[in-house]
């Protein structure tokens, strides 16, 4: 199994211009706990990533005016990202590396096309009774520090 046959196709994205509350608003909208950050809605390549944990940690926590912009807060470096034709194992081992639970899917050209969660490993790419699902309900991603 591939990490296109279990990611969400499609996902909400944000713009490095968009403001924080227009981000916090798609992810409540979505259900999304993170959002793809990309260059423009017609090209999608990706430039970062913002999280809910980020809105509220770097942006509400640190007292920012609710018109601060997406790309005051989101991350852009060392961003872990996952292909198409990437085996869902594969998808665990770079979650597993970087403590995250979720990555964006970027086709050859750096455009994204899904977003794969460890919820999406766990429901779907990782049947009941699987190794890959002992594995991952044995050994759950560490947050990270504050």
């Amino acid at each position: 199994m591939h990490a296109q046959d279990i990611m969400t196709a499609q996902p909400v994205t944000a713009l490095p211009g968009d403001r924080i509350t227009d981000a916090a608003s798609a992810m409540a909208r979505s259900g999304a706990s993170l959002l793809p950050v990309v260059n423009d809605n017609r090209n999608l390549h990706l430039r970062g990533v913002i999280t809910d944990r980020d809105i509220l940690e770097e942006c509400v926590a640190a007292g920012h005016a609710p018109g601060c912009l997406v790309r005051d807060h989101m991350t852009t470096n060392a961003l872990e990202t996952v292909h198409p034709q990437d085996a869902i194992e594969s998808v665990l081992e770079k979650m597993e590396s970087r403590a995250v639970h979720r990555v964006p899917e970027v086709d050859e050209e750096y455009r994204v096309v899904g977003l794969i969660t460890r919820t999406d490993l766990l429901l779907r790419g990782a049947p009941v009774g699987s190794p890959l699902r002992a594995r991952m309900l044995k050994r759950p991603v560490v947050p990270r520090a504050p």
